[in-house]
């Protein structure tokens, strides 16, 4: 009677194990499922647009703008934002400074991921 007593505690142990391991594995397949999918789905809609407009920072259009009186002079604006008017620094039309800084912290960020 003690050996079965003893393969019978056996056998409820290695269930239990085997509960064990189901769980685990069902925790794997848990990552390979959807939200998996929709994590790298979700990445690859946000990050190129994020780069993209990081990087739209430095440019600026010139635009031809008429004044009350008829006279034309040109002036330039952000390409992502055109109600903010970019400056002459340097030899070349640049946007504004605090712009520029934020721009290439955020560069600096998504590169190395800090």
């Amino acid at each position: 009677d003690a050996d079965a007593d003893a393969d019978a505690d056996a056998d409820a142990d290695a269930d239990a194990d085997d509960d064990v391991d189901a769980d685990a594995a069902g925790n794997m397949h848990f990552m390979e499922g959807w939200t998996i999918k929709f994590l790298v789905l979700f990445l690859y809609i946000i990050v190129p647009k994020v780069c993209a407009m990081i990087c739209e920072t430095w440019s600026c259009d010139i635009y031809e703008v008429h004044d009350e009186r008829g006279e034309v002079s040109e002036k330039s604006f952000m390409t992502i934002d055109v109600s903010i008017e970019c400056s002459m620094r340097n030899g070349s039309i640049q946007p504004p400074a605090d712009i520029t800084f934020l721009a290439t912290l955020m560069l600096v960020v998504r590169i190395f991921k800090i």
